[in-house]
């Protein structure tokens, strides 16, 4: 997310090489604040509607999201 994106893009990538990419929600008509990955590995987004809407969005199967590291391993 960020303060002036209207899309969210999923890329695949190889080391730091973006070997594919996709746009998400496109059309949204609102930008997007914030997005994070949660323990349920559903993709939550927040966006700066005017009812301040966040979104939950199931990952396709063919994306798999890197682990979730916990607070404890961040230390």
């Amino acid at each position: 997310g960020g303060l002036a994106g209207m899309n969210l893009f999923m890329l695949d990538l190889s080391g730091d090489r973006v070997m594919h990419q996709d746009t998400l929600l496109d059309g949204l008509n609102a930008r997007i604040r914030d997005v994070v990955v949660g323990p349920d590995e559903m993709i939550y987004v927040l966006t700066d509607s005017t009812e301040g809407e966040m979104l939950r969005i199931e990952p396709l199967p063919q994306y798999e999201l890197p682990p979730q590291q916990s607070d404890e391993s961040q230390e």
